[in-house]
């Protein structure tokens, strides 16, 4: 079931004050993201194959995610830095996504929503929008449909 996200912080580091770093060499950070009941820690990986889940997780809030160049950088040592301030746009903002839990039984967020936008919502040519048009069959099925032959006068 979907539920409103909110992401409350982004970590850089683990809780032993080590920088997040893949067995591979490749940075990371920790998103700390609750629904008001569950809080739960997710990962973005910081590799060009790996960055369609930046933006997937960008586009839940509505953004637009900043190319992988922006986020990532190495210097000529080979040591990579992290610009987190590509994160202030979503930074204690609400998503739509759906919390449970992976292959491995841990809790993690299994979708990410999408925002519904104006574009989105079907309009009909009389200008009403499909939850009206939910709610006349509703009405029909219920009350059956008006007949001009029912009209009291």
């Amino acid at each position: 079931m979907e539920q409103r996200l909110n992401l409350m912080d982004v970590y850089t580091e683990n809780k032993d004050g080590e920088t997040l770093i893949t067995r591979g060499g490749n940075r990371y950070v920790t998103m700390l993201i609750g629904d008001g009941d569950n809080v739960v820690y997710e990962s973005l990986f910081f590799t060009k194959k790996a960055h369609w889940k930046t933006e997937m997780v960008f586009e839940a809030f509505g953004k637009v995610a900043p190319p992988f160049e922006e986020i990532a950088t190495q210097d000529d040592d080979g040591n990579w830095e992290l610009n987190l301030k590509c994160f202030n746009d979503i930074m204690n903002k609400s998503c739509m996504g759906v919390i449970g839990k992976n292959k491995g039984g841990y809790t993690t967020i299994v979708k990410w929503c999408k925002p519904v936008t104006a574009e989105d919502i079907e309009v009909r040519d009389n200008g009403t929008d499909a939850s009206e048009t939910v709610q006349d069959a509703i009405d029909n099925e219920l009350y059956g449909e008006e007949e001009e032959d029912d009209v009291p006068f």
